[in-house]
């Protein structure tokens, strides 16, 4: 979960991937993006960093996938802990959290 100019954002990458923040800065136009502290992250959520489900979310938090997730057929969304994981299509993802794909990784 990043915050960008006081609001969250949940991005979902695949595990061997990490968010290059100026390029996420530039799809929500902002200047500066920063991981959301563990505080905010189970405020907002519930849950702790590396548990946060994008599916039922508590509060209506933006939700973004990068493209990265659709090179697989199933991929492992976080479900409440950083033991379970939900598996799921990246396309039934993307409509069950009306995600919006995007290119943040590097």
């Amino acid at each position: 979960m990043f915050t960008a100019e006081s609001k969250p954002y949940l991005v979902v990458t695949c595990g061997d991937k990490k968010v290059n923040t100026k390029k996420l800065g530039q799809v929500l136009n902002a200047k500066k993006v920063k991981f959301a502290s563990i505080d905010v992250v189970k405020e907002l959520t519930g849950f702790l960093p590396g548990g946060v489900s994008p599916v039922g979310l508590a509060s209506s938090i933006p939700v973004f996938l990068d493209k990265s997730l659709f090179d697989y057929d199933v991929v492992f969304a976080a479900a409440g802990t950083s033991n379970s994981a939900l598996p799921v299509a990246p396309l039934r993802l993307q409509q069950i959290t009306d995600g919006t794909v995007i290119d943040v990784c590097s």
